[in-house]
């Protein structure tokens, strides 16, 4: 866990605003496989890299901007320990969202988490899977 009390607000965080952080960062760094402290913590070191080097190189002033300040928010959301708590919100929640961004990629997790959604619902109204389509109990019709 980080050491100094500047260093603790990522920890303060409530699980939803941690959970509008992750998914900003997790577009940034690729998080796919990074299911330790040190394997998130060196992706976004080679991320942060990777934008200081677009920074210096890039023709376009804007982009110039953009990739500095995504660099200096990463820089600092990695100094308060986000590899951690990362790691933390996935063991807390193996089924959740953070957990499968770690394992499969953002956007492999987010179809997971909308198929495990889908099977839910159509579950609680009545469809049942027949021949890989869904089937109404209710009026029979194929979905």
């Amino acid at each position: 866990m980080a050491e100094t009390e500047t260093d603790m607000w990522l920890w303060k965080l409530s699980l939803a605003k941690f959970g509008e952080l992750f998914e900003t960062v997790s577009r940034i760094v690729p998080l796919r496989k990074a299911i330790t402290a040190q394997r998130i913590e060196s992706r976004m070191d080679q991320t942060i890299d990777e934008l200081k080097n677009e920074a210096r190189t890039h023709g376009v002033k804007a982009v110039r901007e953009n990739a500095v300040y995504q660099a200096q928010h990463l820089n600092n959301v990695m100094e308060s320990g986000f590899d951690e708590r990362s790691i933390s919100e996935a063991i807390k929640d193996p089924n959740g969202i953070i957990n499968f961004t770690l394992n499969y990629g953002r956007e492999e997790a987010q179809e997971k988490m909308r198929e495990r959604v889908r099977s839910r619902v159509r579950s609680s109204h009545g469809y049942k899977a027949v021949g890989g389509r869904f089937r109404s109990s209710r009026t029979g019709r194929y979905y």
